[in-house]
């Protein structure tokens, strides 16, 4: 992730943390993104406290993002993740 938060690419406003009670218990992290010549948010990756999964917090993130990609006039979302990130439920 570190990575991720020096890149040229990355994109502070549409990186968002989740918070219950003052505890920090989700982030999703955002880069811009290429498709060919189309410009696109590049979103991933996303995670949630395990206890937490399941209760609507990456859902919140989720929601939260496309908001704020809506209002800054984005042409899309491309959700990132690899093997190594994705639960075998998801792939």
């Amino acid at each position: 992730m570190r990575g991720l938060w020096d890149c040229g690419e990355y994109l502070p406003g549409f990186s968002i943390v989740a918070e219950l009670d003052g505890e920090i218990v989700g982030h999703v992290i955002s880069t811009r993104g290429r498709v060919g010549e189309l410009e696109l948010l590049g979103l991933g990756p996303i995670g949630v406290l395990p206890r937490l999964q399941r209760h609507g917090v990456g859902s919140a993130l989720m929601q939260e993002t496309v908001a704020r990609a809506d209002a800054a006039g984005e042409s899309g979302i491309a959700l990132l993740a690899t093997r190594r990130t994705t639960p075998a439920s998801a792939s």
